[in-house]
């Protein structure tokens, strides 16, 4: 919470962000591929048993490959969740269960206009359609932005404090070495 509070008090210039954003790009900003999809997903909790859930998902996968709108596919099947996504290899829209590592899974075998085989996803079966799709590239840094601002803010409150904790180590020892002389001369 100290940090925290610190951390307000401290400011960072945008050449400051963007430098760091161009001086860390190559390794902490560069993902192997970006992928935009929609999703059709069926949750374990349909009535439908799997068969007809799996017929159910090709044939949507067929009517995405015509690209309908979301709301299209939305009112003919309203029991299926469709969603578009973008995700790439730094932020796979997986979330902090982990539950949808077979969505970023598929999404990497697909180019665009390709629709994956049905899958399952989080306790159901899901189907995607590629929309777009980008290999080697590096993360906006408009959406990097705020992460560099704090992580720079971060390191030098640590810095400010680490120095200060020096300071006091060094100003506690000499009270000591002070101390530690005065005892000696009062014992000759």
């Amino acid at each position: 919470k100290l940090t925290y509070e610190l951390m307000k008090k401290e400011s960072v210039g945008e050449a400051e962000i963007r430098a760091r954003y161009e001086e860390d790009k190559a390794s902490k900003y560069a993902y192997e591929a970006e992928i935009t999809a929609v999703t059709a997903e069926l949750e374990a909790s349909s009535p439908l048993c799997e068969e007809e859930a799996v017929r159910m998902l090709r044939e949507i996968g067929e009517k995405l490959g015509q690209n309908p709108s979301l709301e299209e596919c939305k009112q003919a099947y309203p029991e299926v969740v469709f969603t578009e996504l973008t995700m790439n290899s730094l932020d796979t829209r997986e979330g902090k269960s982990g539950a949808y590592v077979s969505r970023w899974e598929t999404a990497l075998t697909l180019q665009p206009g390709q629709i994956s085989d049905v899958y399952e996803s989080a306790g159901g079966y899901a189907v995607m359609y590629c929309t777009a799709r980008t290999d080697h590239a590096y993360a906006d840094y408009e959406e990097q932005k705020g992460v560099i601002e704090a992580e720079i803010k971060t390191q030098r409150v640590k810095q400010k404090i680490l120095q200060k904790a020096q300071g006091l180590e060094a100003s506690y020892r000499q009270e000591n070495l002070d101390q530690a002389a005065l005892e000696v001369l009062q014992e000759q």
